[in-house]
C-alpha cells in the first residue's frame, strides 16, 4: 500500500513538473492567470475579493486583490472564475533569484474606495526543481539497486 502511494505521488509530481516546465517556456511569450472573484455587500460597502494564480516571464505566483467601494444598493453576492492575459497581474519587486512578495498598504481613493493588491511568487525553475526532485530520487535509487539474484 505504501509503495503504491509513493508511486502515485511520484507519477503526479512528474506530471506537474512537466506541466510547469511547459508553462515556464510559454510564459516568455504570454502571461496567463486564473482567478476566483467574490463580490459581497456589507454595511453599505461593496467588497470585491480576487484570489488567483498566474505565470509571467518565468515567474509563478499567487495573488489576492481586495477592493472596498461604498454603494447604496447591494448587488447579489456572487463567485465567478476569471481568466486574465497580458499585463494584468500585480506588479512586484523581484530579487536576484526571482522570488518576490508584494504586501503594500491599502490605497484610499477620493470616492471612499480602498484597494490593495498583494502577491507572492517564485521563479518557475524553482518549482520545476522542487517537483522533479521525487521522481529523480526514485529513478536514481532504482538505478543503483543491485539486480535480483546477486549478479
Amino acid at each position: 500500500m505504501r509503495r503504491a502511494l509513493l508511486n502515485l505521488l511520484t507519477a503526479g509530481s512528474l506530471v506537474l513538473c512537466a506541466g510547469v516546465a511547459l508553462l515556464w517556456v510559454w510564459s516568455y511569450r504570454r502571461s496567463e492567470a486564473i482567478a476566483l472573484e467574490r463580490w459581497s455587500f456589507t454595511a453599505g460597502w461593496l467588497n470585491a475579493r480576487i484570489y488567483g494564480v498566474g505565470i509571467n516571464r518565468g515567474r509563478v505566483g499567487v495573488f489576492w486583490i481586495s477592493r472596498d467601494t461604498p454603494m447604496r444598493s447591494p448587488p447579489a453576492p456572487q463567485w465567478q472564475w476569471l481568466h486574465a492575459s497580458g499585463e494584468e497581474l500585480p506588479s512586484a519587486r523581484h530579487t536576484r533569484a526571482g522570488f518576490y512578495a508584494v504586501f503594500p498598504p491599502a490605497i484610499p481613493y477620493g470616492n471612499g474606495s480602498v484597494a490593495q493588491d498583494c502577491g507572492a511568487g517564485a521563479p518557475a525553475w524553482a518549482l520545476v526543481l522542487a517537483l522533479g526532485t521525487l521522481p529523480a530520487l526514485r529513478y536514481w535509487r532504482h538505478r543503483r539497486r543491485p539486480p535480483p539474484g546477486g549478479v
